[in-house]
């Protein structure tokens, strides 16, 4: 029991300690983030059709242009080196500090923590694979063979631009459809439907 509470407690720890270390590396771009993450939660209700329209353009704009795989990525590494290297410095003379509040303190300290989790998630999973591919070989090669071969198999089929849409629009929606909790939503009139139907039979 000792060793399990141990355990906790430097689990705590570790993500109390991670998060501090999100907040100071993060602080030049909390006024970007913190507008990001509210359109990623839909914090207002045109949110999932704003993401959907930007998405939607993009992949339009790259479906018209048809770049090479090459040249597409020399451009979005190069989008991303800029946005890295220039955004700091425009929102230094955009935002002043006195317009951060608490509340938004308050806020920007949740987004850290979503993300401190985000990346304990990862950690776990990847830990878990490891785990099993040295205590289960057998069952790590089968889940991994046949996970491989679905996505090779729908690489096949669909047509990969299409196929990335799907994934960055299904990814861009995944924060908004988690805090709202429409999984849950969903689940729970298809089981109050599901107990009705049953009834009247």
């Amino acid at each position: 029991m000792s060793s399990d509470a141990n355990n906790s407690l430097d689990t705590s720890n570790e993500f109390k300690s991670r998060r501090e270390e999100l907040k100071e590396l993060l602080d030049p771009w909390r006024h970007i983030l913190l507008p990001l993450n509210n359109l990623l939660e839909w914090k207002n209700n045109s949110y999932p059709f704003i993401i959907t329209g930007i998405i939607t353009l993009l992949f339009m704009f790259i479906f018209q242009t048809n770049p090479p795989v090459l040249t597409l990525c020399s451009c979005i590494i190069l989008i991303v080196v800029l946005i890295d290297l220039l955004t700091p410095i425009g929102i230094h003379f955009v935002f002043k500090d006195g317009n951060w509040t608490s509340s938004n303190d308050v806020e920007y300290t949740k987004l850290c923590e979503h993300i401190a989790s985000f990346e304990q998630y990862i950690k776990y999973i990847c830990e878990y694979a490891l785990k099993m591919r040295e205590e289960r070989p057998k069952m790590y090669l089968m889940v991994g063979s046949i996970f491989l071969t679905f996505i090779a198999l729908c690489s096949q089929r669909i047509d990969n631009l299409f196929l990335c849409y799907l994934i960055t629009l299904t990814v861009s929606l995944i924060p908004g459809i988690c805090h709202r909790q429409l999984v849950s939503i969903i689940h729970q009139h298809i089981t109050s439907f599901w107990n009705n139907k049953t009834k009247i039979h």
